[in-house]
């Protein structure tokens, strides 16, 4: 049998879907990932010998969905024990997932530094849903270099920020001195990689330990 794609149907959700005859020409149409014409991330693949269906994950990586959605109709035993996956992640949704820890993710504005060991992250993980993320972090790190307005993290897993959002820290020290009025915590604008955490005067960080707790969410780019 020919490897065929099946034509999209005009409300569905996911990209393109495929069918194959059986695991070989799964292998052969995963071999062709990201090729023009190839299965992308997303898309949803059939695989007629056995009836299951599965989901393209990265190159050459393909994971078993138990429902296919066509016409916003779902066909399937409707049994989300499991958990219910989209966009190619593998943490359900609704699940959070911690961020693995990466010293260059802490970085501040000018001159200043933000030196952030992994031992000193009490918590960050995030949960996603479509392009929304949760995000709850917590955790210190020592201020050096010449003093500046902004603590910068790196937006887990790669993403960017949609949009300009501005969002309240919900415990903050500067200097190991507790603020009174935690600060902000926002995203400048689209295309921002990082989230950025400024004191509510808009005065500099003072050397010594500087300890952010937030929970946010936000809309993250497609």
């Amino acid at each position: 049998m020919t490897i065929a794609r099946i034509g999209k149907p005009s409300d569905a959700t996911w990209q393109r879907a495929w069918e194959v005859a059986d695991a070989a020409e799964l292998a052969t149409l995963m071999g062709t990932y990201l090729d023009p014409l190839g299965p992308k991330r997303g898309d949803i693949i059939v695989q007629l010998d056995d009836g299951i269906y599965y989901q393209v994950v990265t190159a050459n990586v393909v994971k078993p969905v138990n429902l296919l959605e066509i016409d916003n109709t779902w066909l399937g035993d409707n049994n989300f024990d499991t958990g219910v996956f989209e966009l190619g992640r593998t943490t359900a949704i609704g699940e959070w997932e911690n961020v693995p820890f990466s010293a260059g993710d802490f970085t501040a504005s000018g001159s200043m530094t933000w030196t952030v060991i992994g031992a000193n992250i009490g918590v960050n993980q995030v949960m996603q849903i479509g392009h929304t993320m949760w995000w709850n972090f917590g955790g210190f790190g020592t201020v050096g270099g010449t003093p500046s307005t902004e603590l910068r993290i790196a937006i887990p897993f790669g993403e960017t920020a949609a949009k300009y959002q501005d969002n309240r820290a919900t415990y903050m020290e500067d200097n190991a001195v507790q603020e009174t009025d935690p600060g902000f915590v926002y995203f400048v604008g689209t295309g921002s990689t990082f989230v950025t955490i400024s004191k509510t005067d808009g005065t500099v960080w003072t050397a010594g330990v500087a300890y952010i707790d937030f929970i946010i969410a936000f809309e993250f780019e497609p």
